[in-house]
């Protein structure tokens, strides 16, 4: 499906998901491409299976900007991920937990906070 026509946010419950937005989950996963469990993920893509809703989502490969502060980091995922990629991890959506503006990091400060609103896309593999 086209980029521009591509839903962009879902609805779970009373919050709001959005593509390209980190989002908690209930639960850790396991992700094979990291080798790690994880329980902050990036939505991709949403779609509908036996009328529930999904996301195909990425997890970011965190890179810590300084030693000196280790909440300031920065989240690179593929650049032009397809849908058919098997770096993506399908979750139903029902398990997702905070959205990416309810995220805190230990400190207690925002999620956004320490990503800078940043999501940086790489043209290389993850590993």
């Amino acid at each position: 499906m086209p980029k521009e026509l591509r839903v962009q946010m879902a609805q779970v419950g009373s919050k709001h998901y959005y593509i390209f937005e980190p989002t908690t989950l209930k639960r850790r996963v396991w992700d094979h491409v990291l080798g790690q469990h994880t329980k902050v993920l990036i939505p991709v893509f949403f779609y509908m299976y036996n009328d529930e809703l999904y996301a195909k989502c990425i997890n970011s490969k965190i890179q810590s900007q300084t030693s000196f502060n280790p909440n300031r980091f920065s989240l690179f995922i593929p650049k032009n991920i397809s849908y058919q990629s098997s770096k993506l991890i399908s979750i139903n959506t029902k398990e997702f937990h905070m959205s990416y503006l309810d995220m805190k990091l230990e400190d207690g400060s925002p999620y956004s906070l320490g990503c800078r609103n940043q999501l940086i896309g790489m043209s290389h593999s993850l590993h």
